[in-house]
């Protein structure tokens, strides 16, 4: 009988040396709850197991990466919700093994509803400066990068809030 090394430790003495470890690791998001609606910085939380350790999770949202992997138990990490776009996201997380093993949990669905701090962009307003004398019509033109609400007014010095909506 002799004993049998992996790397630079011995691990055991006997004939033979156990199977390579294949089995992979599972892991599940608790956090945050599917269905739910998120938005700013937002925890996300796994748990992990495997039969012989984990040794790290790695959070994705909609499959890419978040962050660097979690070494260390209970896993979990802050998300900026802004780095996705509103609406349906998916959170998983992979659950890594020393041997190399790795798998990926269900996903978990939820909605991002962060709010549209950034003002449109306005480009092709017509018409511009001052309309002719007599003028008793015209018709008023404005391109946004999203929806938006034109206001305008007939009168010079309306304040914004008291303009007519288009």
């Amino acid at each position: 009988m002799g004993a049998y090394i992996t790397g630079n430790e011995i691990i055991g003495t006997g004939a033979t040396p156990p199977p390579p470890d294949s089995t992979p690791p599972t892991a599940t998001v608790i956090s945050p709850l599917a269905g739910s609606t998120v938005s700013g910085l937002v925890t996300l939380s796994a748990t992990a197991s495997d039969n012989v350790g984990v040794v790290g999770v790695q959070f994705r949202v909609n499959g890419f990466n978040v962050g660097a992997e979690d070494t260390t138990a209970p896993y979990s990490i802050t998300w900026d919700s802004s780095t996705v776009a509103n609406g349906a996201n998916t959170i998983t997380a992979v659950a890594r093994d020393a041997a190399g093993n790795s798998a990926t949990s269900a996903g978990v669905s939820i909605t991002v509803s962060n709010l549209d701090m950034t003002a449109p962009t306005r480009s092709n307003g017509l018409p511009t400066g001052t309309l002719a004398a007599g003028t008793t019509s015209t018709t008023l033109s404005l391109t946004t990068n999203e929806a938006a609400t034109c206001r305008y007014s007939t009168t010079a010095g309306t304040a914004y809030s008291s303009m007519t909506n288009t």
